[in-house]
């Protein structure tokens, strides 16, 4: 079913930073420059009378940031949500799916620090495609050999620094050592969220927005990163360390993205240009060629399904 366009989520009382939906489709979470992350259920919207006026109120709020909320995404699996915020750290979040006996409930289970300025950006692995057989380098990458991932996300700062974080069990001799280098899951203490890589910024680059990780992207099996860098856009490998920066652009990219299957990015940036690109080899060499430009854009149109 489609949401009739006279259809609204009530009004923030600030910007509305980002948005994300729950892989169940369900359920949407919404952060604004309030330091509020709002959490929206769909039921009541889907079953109304399409002819109504109508605005859903949020479901639940979750207000344990001190600055704006800038970015939220959940895990593929939609076991953890995430959000980044002004306040310098991302928060995690356990999500209860909602069953015949109980609504939907989040608790915040960590709080990731030590990035040192506004987090722009945080995301969980790329959403999974519908499944289907997809020829991309080396070989197909089908939904079902690529299991559904909620322990990692990958952070990017106002600073330009980078960090990727995995959900790790600690060994009882670790315990100790993680209440001081990371945070460890206050529903399940066994486990931590822990930094396993940083990427900072070159020494001797000049500061500012347009160095900044203004859009950060998880490929789905955590093998590399997206991420705007001035002009252009940088593919981090995780496992394998590369750099490669692609250039295009003529301003500022502002947004990247990343299709299930590894194979096409897309970046958009503030010359009105989005630009498509090809990974033929994703999580191996990273070799990426300009696919197309689309035209430009003078103004942005809004879909409205009726």
């Amino acid at each position: 079913a489609l949401i009739p366009s006279r259809s609204a989520l009530a009004r923030h009382r600030y910007t509305v930073n980002a948005c994300a939906f729950h892989p169940s489709g369900r359920m949407i979470a919404s952060g604004s420059a309030d330091s509020v992350v709002r959490i929206w259920t769909l039921k009541s919207l889907l079953d109304r009378d399409e002819d109504e006026d109508y605005q859903e109120q949020p479901h639940l709020l979750l207000e344990e940031h001190k600055d704006q909320v800038s970015a939220v995404d959940f895990s593929q699996d939609g076991v953890f949500l995430a959000s980044a915020s002004w306040d310098t750290t991302v928060r995690v979040w356990k999500v209860h799916q909602e069953t015949d006996a109980s609504p939907w409930t989040c608790d915040c289970v960590a709080i990731l620090p030590g990035h040192g300025d506004w987090v722009f950006s945080c995301c969980f692995p790329t959403k999974l495609p519908p499944r289907r057989a997809h020829n991309v380098g080396a070989g197909p990458l089908r939904r079902e050999s690529v299991p559904r991932r909620h322990d990692t996300i990958a952070t990017g700062c106002k600073n330009g620094s980078i960090r990727v974080w995995k959900r790790q069990r600690m060994s009882t001799s670790g315990l100790q050592r993680c209440l001081k280098e990371c945070q460890r899951d206050t529903k399940c203490p066994d486990y931590a969220w822990v930094c396993t890589k940083r990427f900072a910024r070159s020494e001797g680059e000049e500061k500012g927005l347009h160095t900044a990780a203004q859009s950060v992207v998880l490929s789905s099996d955590a093998r590399f990163i997206v991420s705007s860098f001035k002009t252009g856009v940088r593919v981090l490998g995780i496992d394998r360390e590369y750099v490669q920066l692609l250039q295009g652009h003529e301003e500022r990219v502002m947004a990247v993205s990343v299709d299930g299957d590894g194979s096409v990015m897309a970046s958009s940036a503030l010359d009105a240009d989005v630009m498509l690109w090809r990974v033929t080899s994703p999580g191996e060499d990273a070799a990426i060629s300009l696919q197309n430009t689309l035209p430009q854009l003078e103004t942005v149109i809004p879909l409205v399904v009726d």
